[in-house]
């Protein structure tokens, strides 16, 4: 053998090898004394912590584990899933402290309950990068003030969350379901409702991203669903923000010293409770060098005892485009600081460029349906100059010709209003209108019956409309939705008086269920004798 060759092969034999990940596993009815492999798992789940390096996974069986964890290296938790894997501290402490390693830990797939610490209630991070995913983190307990979090607390920690559950937490006045300081936030379609305390509490962070989350009921003192200070970037987009209530600040967004955007958000039906003559509101901005951008919200239906649903105080500033601020108690829109306001529906009126003063006409306000109806004066009104979403808060297409103008503008608020399909020909006694839809495989068996009308005729299931004429159409289409449903959603063709037909529309009544998608493949309209109409419209339909 060459010395080349002999060379080459040492070298290969005293190159490092890198270790594979090791998996570890747990479960709680297994025999005592096992070694965390798949035929003997551990009992607990801080065996298998103690036992794995970094970048391992200890895989947890369902079951509930009454357990402190605490951790220092970068590993996976994973769980069979949040409803059936459940970390359970006691209310004896975190349920799971995590602090100063390197790489990630990860939780997935995993309820954390009843803990009850003075920080971190829940799960408590220091010093490290932390994901929480698929998890629900519920009916924890923290015993400290201002700067603590009931559920998750993050110091100098990098948090992502998504997909979560952030429920029923309680603490102090001052605490939050959510705590950041020194680090950083990303949540995306999360679910923070039902907490004693402020959804978010986000402070001295380098940035901060929530998007996609519904954030409901919750009460705090200082801002129900947000507080955010000495944050220099923030976003907060594609967010419903509802029924929070805060004693001080804000029942929704309390921004102080912090610059950032809130985007395509549903502010509504938020309240403050303080009596006291400050500045107190839904959204408040306030602090010495704070620069925020409000586009494409709705703000309505939002209560203070004081001031204006959105207020700006001395040394803030911050842009409205966009947006729709209406029906608020007692007013609309305070400042003492820098404010611009264009684009936007406010109720009493607003000085800017593009503003207008008239009832958005909404679906339904009285039933919490703020999405924007026929004829809103909001459809097409808003600005391209701001560079608009390319959707709205609930995923539709942004900009939709909502006006039949021709030209496609965003419209004013969160909500892009749907245009969809449209409908010509000749009116013949019995005729039906068929429509075929497409749905990925996976969704084959499952379809939903919607009921269309005329405006002057009769629907079948139940849905009727005085008619002379006695025609009834029906359509049944498959749907992306995972249960048979019953929609008291209808088509409603306009005719003129020769019965010739004119355009269409679609209308949706207050109730409809969330999140159905109809994908129209093609239409046939059978005339009769006179032949068959076919059309073949592209435009999804979203049930939202």
């Amino acid at each position: 053998m060459s010395l080349t060759r002999l060379l080459t092969v040492a070298g290969l034999l005293l190159a490092p090898i890198t270790a594979l990940a090791d998996t570890y596993y747990v479960d709680g009815g297994a025999a005592g004394g096992g070694d965390g492999s798949q035929l003997t798992p551990f009992q607990s789940v801080q065996a298998a912590i103690d036992a794995a390096s970094t970048g391992d996974t200890v895989q947890i069986a369902a079951g509930t584990y009454i357990e402190n964890l605490t951790c220092n290296k970068g590993i996976t938790l994973q769980g069979e899933d949040a409803e059936t894997t459940i970390l359970d501290g006691d209310a004896s402490g975190s349920v799971l402290t995590a602090s100063s390693f390197s790489g990630t830990i990860v939780l997935q797939d995993l309820t954390v309950t009843n803990g009850s610490a003075e920080s971190g209630g829940g799960i408590l991070f220091n010093s490290c990068t932390a994901e929480v995913r698929d998890c629900h983190v519920v009916g924890n307990v923290c015993s400290g003030g201002l700067g603590s979090g009931g559920a998750i607390e993050g110091v100098s920690t990098s948090l992502t969350l998504d997909n979560c559950v952030v429920s029923e937490n309680t603490g102090s006045s001052l605490t939050a379901g959510v705590y950041v300081y020194s680090g950083t936030l990303l949540a995306t379609n999360c679910t923070l409702e039902d907490n004693d305390a402020s959804a978010f509490d986000v402070a001295s962070a380098t940035s901060m991203i929530v998007r996609g989350c519904s954030i409901r009921r919750n009460s705090s003192s200082y801002g129900g669903a947000f507080y955010v200070s000495g944050v220099p970037s923030y976003l907060i987009a594609d967010c419903v923000l509802s029924d929070n209530t805060a004693y001080y600040g804000s029942g929704a967004v309390f921004s102080e010293s912090s610059s950032g955007t809130i985007e395509n958000c549903l502010v509504s039906g938020n309240t403050v409770t303080s009596a006291s003559s400050v500045d107190f509101s839904a959204l408040r901005f306030t602090g010495g060098s704070g620069s925020v951008a409000v586009r494409h919200c709705t703000v309505t239906a939002n209560t203070s005892t004081q001031t204006a649903a959105i207020s700006v105080n001395t040394g803030s500033s911050v842009t409205v485009v966009s947006s729709i601020v209406w029906g608020n108690t007692p007013s609309q829109i305070s400042s003492s600081g820098t404010l611009d306001v264009t684009y936007s529906n406010v109720e009493g009126g607003q000085a800017g460029t593009g503003n207008i003063n008239s009832d958005p006409l909404f679906v339904d306000s009285a039933g919490g349906d703020y999405r924007l109806g026929t004829g809103s004066p909001c459809i097409d009104a808003g600005t391209t100059v701001s560079d608009p979403p390319t959707t709205d808060f609930e995923g539709d297409p942004r900009s939709v010709d909502g006006d039949s103008d021709s030209t496609a503008t965003p419209d004013m608020g969160c909500d892009e209003f749907d245009l969809l399909v449209a409908l010509s020909g000749t009116r013949e006694t019995g005729q039906t209108i068929h429509f075929d839809a497409m749905a990925p495989p996976a969704f084959e068996d499952h379809f939903v019956q919607v009921f269309f009308s005329l405006t002057s005729g009769s629907v079948s299931g139940g849905l009727t409309v005085p008619n002379s004429g006695g025609q009834k159409l029906m359509l049944d289409v498959d749907a992306l939705f995972n249960e048979m449903l019953a929609l008291s959603a209808y088509f409603r063709v306009q005719l003129d008086a020769s019965g010739t037909g004119a355009t269409s529309d679609v209308v949706i009544p207050a109730g409809a269920p969330t999140g159905v998608s109809l994908y129209f493949a093609g239409l046939s309209w059978d005339l009769g004798s006179p032949g068959t109409f076919d059309f073949t419209p592209t435009q999804e339909i979203v049930l939202q």
